[in-house]
């Protein structure tokens, strides 16, 4: 039996320090269908166009967006099948059969610049990704009238505003592409709790040279939510986020249910009985600090290879290491505000 725990690490959550979203359209489904259906988006991907999926076949395609060597996955049958792709600023590894990213893998640094937020304006929609076939995604259809909106796993908002003038159109498009989306619940997830841990990300990269962070999927004892309607694709359980300073080696890792998650800022729980409550109240961020092993074990992956044995004992040490006495000092400071 996989053993997840939320136990109550602090009484305050992480604060929207910047006001920005991980998604966009998490906030208004509605949006993004009428986006969806009326926009003029890329070439649409015929199932029967047979793209050439040789190029991603290589496992070494990435190795230039892995610092510390791409994620090492120890399950043979899903590496037979997976795609290593790269976009850009960040690389994925997919699986075809689910139609699911596994993980993306991104270096986040501010470098003097401003990141960009919901008021900055985009040329960029969720569509289907052009370089592989539509058989192997997800439908535009499966988002209709469903209690799911697609969620970027590398997010667009970690983009800093040089590269809106310094990259090509396709650098921020990559982001939309279905192959980096991942079905999450919308309400009392996608817009509450996982905005605000997209959101710590940039909170932790604003005072440091550069952080990386590693975002993917759980399917708990090979269990899973179901699956979408028009494609069949299959809906993880859980989502998984490691954030690590490239600097001081801390890291902390999260574990977060594709559940509505009750919260301070829940309104309205549409299914009571299946959300999740951390010690019978309301959860925080900190509830679902897990060890970085902890992860390891349930995605069968070995994070950060090419470390040295000596680094990974700090790297993978102590989850609450990274920003420790600072978050804690934050923490105080709100609660004394609520």
């Amino acid at each position: 039996m996989a053993r997840i725990t939320y136990k109550k690490i602090s009484c305050a959550l992480f604060l929207s320090l910047l006001g920005l979203s991980s998604n966009s359209y998490a906030m208004d489904a509605t949006a993004f269908i009428k986006d969806l259906f009326t926009v003029a988006g890329g070439k649409a991907v015929d199932a029967n166009e047979g793209k050439d999926l040789s190029k991603f076949m290589n496992a070494r395609n990435c190795r230039g967006h892995y610092t510390w060597g791409e994620p090492y996955i120890k399950n043979p049958l899903i590496v037979s099948r997976m795609l290593f792709i790269c976009k850009g600023n960040f690389a994925l590894h997919y699986d075809p059969k689910n139609k699911m990213p596994i993980s993306t893998s991104e270096i986040v640094a501010l470098n003097g610049f401003h990141y960009i937020n919901n008021n900055t304006p985009l040329n960029a929609k969720f569509m289907l990704d052009s370089t592989v076939p539509s058989r192997m995604q997800v439908s535009p259809e499966d988002y209709l009238n469903s209690i799911y909106t697609p969620v970027q796993l590398a997010s667009v908002y970690n983009v800093r505003t040089q590269d809106l003038q310094s990259e090509p159109p396709q650098f921020i498009q990559h982001h939309f592409d279905f192959t980096n989306t991942v079905p999450m619940v919308r309400d009392n997830l996608a817009n509450t709790i996982w905005q605000e841990l997209e959101n710590q990300v940039r909170v932790y990269s604003l005072k440091k040279d550069s952080v990386y962070i590693t975002t993917g999927v759980i399917y708990l004892n090979g269990q899973n939510n179901g699956k979408l309607k028009k494609s069949e694709a299959v809906i993880p359980t859980h989502f998984y986020k490691i954030i690590t300073d490239s600097f001081s080696l801390g890291t902390v890792s999260y574990i977060i249910p594709n559940k509505e998650i009750y919260t301070t800022k829940t309104k309205k729980l549409n299914d009571p009985k299946n959300a999740v409550m951390c010690n019978g109240g309301p959860c925080t961020l900190s509830n679902f600090i897990v060890p970085i092993q902890e992860v390891e074990r349930l995605t069968q992956t070995e994070f950060y290879p090419d470390l040295a044995p000596e680094t990974t004992v700090k790297v993978k040490l102590d989850p609450n290491e990274i920003n420790k006495l600072e978050r804690q000092k934050k923490e105080r400071e709100l609660e004394g505000q609520l």
